[in-house]
Order: C-alpha cells, then structure tokens, then sequence
C-alpha cells in the first residue's frame, strides 16, 4: 500500500488492488486505475438522479455518495478543467485517462456556493492532493442531491471499465480498472 497526505494533515493509506479487484495482478498487466476521490458510499452509475451520468452518455464509471466534504486527487493527473461553479472537474491522468468528477446532481445552479477550489485549471496534481471542498450538508439543506458521478469520458479508448464491486469506499481505494 502507498500512503499519501490529506488536506487535514492525516495519512491516507491506499488499499491493495486485490481487495478489490481479485482477478487483477499486482502488476496491473498494462490496466490502469482510478482510485477514489471520496470517502462514501458506492452507487452504480445507472442509478445516480441525472440521466446524463445514468446513461453513460458520458462514459462509463461508478458513483459516490460523499461521507465528508473534500475531493481528492484520483491518480496524477493534470486539471483539464474546473469548472467555475466548483461542482466539476475534468482531469486527464498521466496516463491518458479522462475523467469527469461531478459533485452532486445540478450543483451547477449554487453558482459556487458551499464550494472551494483547492487547485487551478492547468494545474498538475499527484495522486491524493486534495483538489476541493465542498459543504454537504448546507448542499442537502438547499435540496440538492450529494450524489458524485466519476466518469470516464474517453471510455471508447478502452476495452472496458470495471468498477469495483465494495459498498464504500476510502480515498485511495481502488474504484476503477480500465483495460
């Protein structure tokens, strides 16, 4: 396991991939994973309240219910874009993977409030750097669902994305392998 530094000064410690992946190798055999940018409960994409994330319009992926309020970085990555209401983050690993990380179901009508962006567009990250707060619980009492898609948007690049089959997930989990 790797350990890496949380926004309030704690080591997060990163779970083995065979926890949750058990037919995957340690070497990864060329996969690539995502890891989780939240701590929370795992919900599958089909059932988040957005069409455009239940879809898989966008791509596939998987989705979290946050237990706490800061998104952290899921692999190295660069910040391709931040949107300036705060509720999404496009980011595209080191490894060419694309991403969407989408905070709540129409966040975007808060216009910013209750979020804080910890990073900038452009910006490189290292795998859990905190990127982001967020206030769910004033988010709940304005009526909005906390619900967070990540998505793959360039999933077409992949053969498939599995996503793993936990109930919850810690910052740093394995959440996503992409073959």
């Amino acid at each position: 396991p790797s350990v890496s530094p949380s926004l309030d000064g704690k080591k997060v410690i990163h779970s083995p991939l065979n926890d949750f992946f058990p037919s995957v190798s340690p070497s990864l055999d060329g996969k690539k994973v995502i890891h989780s940018p939240l701590n929370g409960k795992l919900v599958p994409l089909i059932e988040v309240g957005d069409e455009v994330f239940s879809s898989g319009v966008l791509g596939d992926g998987i989705a979290i219910e946050p237990y706490d309020g800061v998104v952290y970085a899921p692999a190295d990555c660069k910040v391709t874009t931040f949107f300036p209401t705060g509720h999404a983050i496009g980011l595209t690993t080191s490894e060419g993977v694309e991403l969407l990380i989408h905070i709540g179901v129409d966040t975007v009508q808060l216009n910013g409030k209750y979020f804080k962006p910890l990073v900038k567009q452009g910006e490189s990250l290292l795998e859990g750097q905190p990127m982001l707060q967020f206030d769910s619980r004033k988010i709940e009492q304005a009526g909005y669902d906390m619900t967070t898609s990540v998505i793959i948007t360039n999933t077409p690049d992949w053969k498939r994305v599995d996503s793993t089959k936990a109930r919850e997930t810690t910052v740093g989990d394995a959440l996503l392998v992409l073959v």
